[in-house]
């Protein structure tokens, strides 16, 4: 997941850093702006995704879907 921000704080990093911190090392790496979920099959990622996306929501942390745009690297 990249998050597109301008000049990211070490603050934002901190936190997503505290609210995935059960995921971190299993399944999810995080750098500054930068969300990166790994996994081996599909089924297992799609699986990933949605307990982060429940941990966010949890946290009351929601993507603008309006500038949200998925970025694939292997394209």
């Amino acid at each position: 997941m990249l998050f597109e921000l301008t000049n990211a704080s070490s603050t934002f990093m901190r936190l997503i850093d505290y609210i995935l911190r059960a995921f971190i090392s299993r399944f999810v790496v995080v750098y500054f702006d930068n969300t990166l979920i790994y996994s081996t099959e599909l089924d297992g990622h799609i699986n990933y995704l949605r307990q982060i996306r429940d941990m966010f929501r949890k946290k009351s942390l929601y993507a603008n879907t309006t500038t949200t745009t998925g970025k694939h690297y292997n394209d």
